[in-house]
């Protein structure tokens, strides 16, 4: 399981694909509030200041210890079986795939 406060470019989509789409982390948003694509028309309090900032920490780590957390951490730990599966040394569907691809651009 990840937290992430993501900032910059793709981060902000990546961290809402991990948190919201395959619920494998926790997601930061207050300090971004401003800046985050995802957050636009959030009728959330959108305060970004240290104590909304602390607020948002400490509910995150208590939610990181509940049934929450646990699911997402058990999700986390299939989502790196599968791709460890993926990437396996002879029959990995992504290493027979990049492989393929290699071979189509002669590398």
């Amino acid at each position: 399981m990840r937290m992430g406060w993501p900032f910059a470019i793709d981060q902000p989509l990546n961290i809402a694909y991990m948190a919201r789409t395959i619920d494998a982390g926790f997601e930061f948003t207050k300090m971004r509030v401003d800046r985050c694509p995802l957050n636009t028309g959030n009728t959330e309090d959108t305060t970004c200041d240290m104590s909304g900032w602390e607020r948002e920490v400490q509910a995150i780590l208590d939610a990181a210890f509940t049934e929450t957390g646990q699911r997402k951490r058990e999700n986390a730990v299939r989502i790196g079986e599968n791709l460890g599966r993926a990437w396996a040394e002879k029959d990995g569907r992504a290493r027979v795939q990049l492989n393929e691809f290699l071979d189509l651009v002669n590398v």
